[in-house]
């Protein structure tokens, strides 16, 4: 299961995330039973993650454009091979800082090294989610989701070059659809 706080995996059994102390009211694994059959029905653990979408490795295509450059051109200005790195390292980080995920009760992304942004935000509070593909995204299987959420601020969430886009989607308007 994952905290609803901050968006990490913790056991399935914790009271409490052991990352930011949130109490997260730890549910039985088992689901709610069905009348008919006896087999648990599915999504019934608001805490399990029913969708999830990850950056693309294409996230870090300008710092892998400056490492070929810096390996071809290097030797006539060093510096240039360790703005590669950095910049490599930096995509590296950052794309293990950014995560977008689905339960059956809300939508939840994180993004950011520094200045981190956070949402969450109840499915029933989510009006779309939108997926754009430009034609390299299609090839390389990457997109842009935007999140647009109900409420005072007509909030609008975008998540740039990640994995799994239609698949996030189409959850989201099954999960709708079962409302």
């Amino acid at each position: 299961m994952f905290c609803y706080k901050c968006g990490r995996q913790i056991s399935d059994n914790s009271e409490f995330c052991y990352h930011c102390g949130t109490r997260v009211h730890a549910m039985p694994n088992t689901g709610n039973m069905s009348a008919t059959n006896g087999n648990p029905t599915p999504h019934s653990n608001p805490n399990q993650v029913i969708a999830r979408s990850k950056p693309h490795w294409t996230l870090a295509w300008k710092a892998i454009l400056v490492t070929m450059i810096s390996l071809i051109f290097g030797f006539v200005f060093p510096p240039l091979f360790l703005v590669a790195v950095i910049a490599i390292i930096y995509d590296i980080i950052f794309m293990y800082n950014v995560d977008l995920y689905m339960t059956s009760e809300a939508v939840i992304g994180k993004i950011g090294i520094l200045n981190t942004k956070r949402m969450m935000s109840p499915v029933g509070k989510v009006q779309d989610i939108q997926v754009t593909e430009d034609i390299w995204g299609r090839i390389l299987g990457y997109g842009n989701i935007i999140i647009y959420t109900a409420g005072t601020s007509n909030a609008e969430y975008a998540f740039k070059h990640m994995s799994n886009c239609k698949s996030f989607q189409e959850e989201f308007i099954r999960l709708q659809s079962q409302r």
